[in-house]
C-alpha cells in the first residue's frame, strides 16, 4: 500500500486593526512624507511607494494601504477606465499589484491586511482576495461581488460608493452622514465618528488548504 501524505495549512483571519489607526494609515498613503512609525508599525520603505504604503509590526504582521485619488490628470484617467472595466490596464493596477506581491511574499499572506480608500478600495479588492483582510473605506463600487474576507466602512451620503447600498453584507459599517457636502462625507475623516477603539476586520475563521506532499 502506498501512503498519501498531506500537508494542511490552517489560516486564522480576525479582527485586525482600531479605527484610530486605521485613519493614520489612509492618511498617510496620501503623505508626501509618511510617518516612519504608526502606533506600534513601522514604515517599509523598501516597499512603498507613492500609491501604495506598507507598515508592518514586530509580529511581522502587514498592512498594504492602496492610495486613493490624487489630484492629477493621470489619476482622474484610472477612474475612468475603473468605470469602462479597463483598470487593471492601467499603471496605477500594475504598481499596486507589484507591491501588494512583494509584501505578500515577505509577510506571508495571511499576515498582510489590504486596505483602500476610494480609488484605492479597487486594488484592494483586486488583489487582497488571499489576504487576512480587504478594509475599504467609501469604495468606488460598480456592483463587484462582495468579498468573503472584506469589510466595507462608509458615510451613509457617500457618492462614490453609493451603489453599495444596494450590495449589503452582514459585516459593512454604515457610518451616519452629518452633511450633505459630499467632499466631507467621502473624506477619511468620517473616521473619527466611530469609537476610535473599535476594531475592525471579520471575527476569528479558520480557513483550511489541503495539498498533496
Amino acid at each position: 500500500m502506498f501512503a498519501i501524505l498531506f500537508k494542511v495549512y490552517i489560516y486564522m483571519r480576525g479582527k485586525s486593526i482600531k479605527v484610530s489607526t486605521l485613519e493614520k494609515m489612509l492618511k498617510s498613503s496620501y503623505a508626501k512624507d509618511r510617518p516612519k512609525t504608526i502606533d506600534s508599525y513601522t514604515l517599509d520603505e523598501e516597499l512603498s511607494v507613492p500609491e501604495v504604503a506598507v507598515y508592518y509590526d514586530s509580529n511581522r504582521k502587514a498592512k498594504v494601504i492602496h492610495r486613493g485619488t490624487e489630484g492629477t490628470i493621470k489619476d482622474w484617467l484610472n477612474n475612468v477606465q475603473y468605470a469602462v472595466g479597463n483598470y487593471t490596464k492601467t499603471d496605477r493596477f500594475r504598481i499596486s499589484k507589484e507591491v501588494q506581491n512583494k509584501a505578500e511574499a515577505k509577510y506571508g499572506k495571511e499576515n498582510v491586511d489590504t486596505i483602500g480608500h476610494s480609488q484605492g478600495a479597487i486594488g484592494a479588492r483586486l488583489l487582497g482576495n488571499d489576504t487576512a483582510n480587504v478594509i475599504e473605506l467609501n469604495p468606488a463600487y460598480l456592483g463587484e461581488k462582495h468579498l468573503a474576507n472584506q469589510q466595507t466602512i462608509r458615510s451613509s451620503r457617500d457618492p462614490v460608493s453609493i451603489l453599495k447600498m444596494f450590495s449589503k453584507s452582514g459585516n459593512d459599517i454604515i457610518i451616519p452622514a452629518k452633511t450633505y457636502n459630499p467632499l466631507v462625507e467621502h473624506s477619511i475623516d468620517i473616521l473619527k465618528r466611530l469609537s476610535q477603539d473599535q476594531v475592525i476586520g471579520r471575527g476569528l475563521k479558520f480557513r483550511y488548504r489541503i495539498k498533496r506532499a
